[in-house]
């Protein structure tokens, strides 16, 4: 087993008894992935794996040992969100449209609302 790289790890590490052990070596995993970067297919897909699964840890992790890089991923998680918010009101507000025009159509068809 490596040396955890953060504080935020070894801190994990000194409170987990062996046989949790599994967390703390994917932490020590997302670490070097953090530090040294992902270099393959299977480790983007193992990145990415341990990202969504410690979220909260990867966000501490990163805050003690890329602190600018957790800042810029932060503002464009925040920008694509806002981004995604205004998508779903347009998609909400052409489904309204919809419809209103498929009710209108119906009442002039004869059916009843």
């Amino acid at each position: 087993m490596k040396k955890p790289a953060s504080k935020y790890v070894m801190t994990l590490l000194k409170k987990t008894q062996w046989k949790d052990r599994k967390k703390i070596e994917d932490l020590i995993d997302l670490e070097e992935y953090i530090v040294k970067g992902v270099h393959s297919q299977g480790g983007a897909y193992k990145f990415n794996s341990l990202q969504s699964e410690y979220a909260k840890d990867y966000r501490a992790i990163m805050k003690e040992l890329k602190p600018k890089e957790l800042a810029q991923d932060e503002k464009r998680e925040k920008r694509e969100n806002a981004k995604e918010k205004r998508r779903e009101s347009k998609e909400r507000k052409l489904e309204q449209q919809k419809l209103r025009r498929d009710k209108l159509v119906w009442k002039k068809l004869g059916g009843k609302l």
